[in-house]
């Protein structure tokens, strides 16, 4: 693994659990309203999938959402975690 992965690898897996366990599992962060919360949330959630700490599966009722907003799509920002078809 990169080494920037090596040495942030405890502390995300520390910190992870708390952010997993405030995600609603459908809709927003804040007041069912899209805001730079869910910007962030989004990010750090993506690096994580491509990290291997979480899966997908653990979070998509709360990422697809923000994968299927069209800023997202047009960007293909979460292309790189998009589940497979079939």
């Amino acid at each position: 693994p990169p080494v920037f992965l090596e040495t942030t690898t405890p502390s995300l897996q520390r910190r992870l659990p708390v952010l997993l366990s405030q995600l609603p599992s459908a809709g927003f962060l804040v007041a069912d309203r899209f805001t730079l919360a869910d910007i962030e949330a989004g990010y750090s959630l993506r690096l994580a999938i491509k990290a291997g700490l979480i899966e997908f599966d653990d979070v998509a009722g709360y990422l697809q959402p923000l994968m299927d907003r069209p800023a997202a799509k047009a960007a293909e920002f979460f292309r790189s975690i998009e589940p497979k078809a079939g």
